[in-house]
């Protein structure tokens, strides 16, 4: 198991938190309200997003959000990391998911996991 893997393992157990999937590349996501939109997230989608990043020690490192809930950052699907452009198509327009990434899917830096919340 390399050392991606069980910094997640372990941040998942530390936490108590269940109900991830795990994917092939070391994507974990969970899906935590389903969006009410039917139009797929692809490749060339451009989407809007609210969230927040933080490393596995739950410092803070990143965020766009707004008050109001509207997207506080709209970009190409093809613009953000690997990990998002994974994630994202798991869910629709309206939907909230939490992404846990190896480094490797995020800014490649074989240290650091990343943790998105509230895309």
């Amino acid at each position: 198991m390399d050392y991606d893997e069980l910094s997640i393992q372990n941040y998942l157990k530390r936490y108590n938190l269940s109900g991830f999937t795990r994917t092939a590349s070391g994507l974990y996501y969970k899906v935590t309200k389903v969006g009410t939109g039917t139009d797929v997230v692809g490749t060339y989608s451009v989407v809007g997003v609210q969230y927040t990043g933080y490393l596995l020690n739950q410092t803070s490192f990143d965020s766009a959000n707004n008050s109001d809930g509207t997207a506080a950052f709209t970009t190409a699907i093809s613009d953000v990391v690997v990990g998002w452009q994974e994630g994202l198509p798991q869910i629709t327009a309206g939907g909230k998911i939490t992404l846990i990434m190896p480094s490797a899917l995020g800014y490649g830096d074989a240290s650091k996991w990343y943790y998105y919340t509230g895309i």
